[in-house]
């Protein structure tokens, strides 16, 4: 899917010129644009239109890897980033009644955030963090 997305940018030069943070503008700009999908869905829920509310949600990820992308963010790397949010968020419990949706998921004593793993696959692909 990343590759996809990749793809897409570059056909369209949207891809940044090097690795890190976004311009301003271009974060604003991208960040309104998840925006208005995650409004789209919304909508498309409330309309009880599962075809429009998939849609939106394809596209925010869309929207969300192109922003990795344009921030020079390689495949490999996002790979790397990807395993070390979701092992994090696996490590995580749920607070309380399992069957209440209202209970949070909550870091556990010992919980390691992915921020390392995370800046080192960035500094192997030539960020300055």
């Amino acid at each position: 899917m990343f590759w996809d997305v990749l793809q897409f940018n570059d056909k369209f030069d949207l891809l940044g010129v090097g690795c890190g943070p976004l311009a301003k503008a271009d974060a604003r700009r991208r960040a309104d644009q998840m925006r208005e999908e995650l409004r789209e869905f919304e909508d498309a829920c409330s309309d009880d239109d599962p075809v429009k509310a998939v849609d939106a949600l394809v596209d925010l990820v869309y929207f969300a890897f192109g922003s990795a992308a344009a921030m020079g963010v390689q495949d490999e790397a996002w790979k790397r980033c990807w395993e070390a949010v979701h092992a994090a968020n696996m490590a995580k419990v749920r607070e309380g009644n399992l069957r209440d949706l209202k209970q949070g998921i909550v870091k556990p004593e010992g919980w390691k955030s992915p921020n390392e793993v995370i800046a080192a696959a960035l500094r192997n692909q030539g960020f300055r963090i």
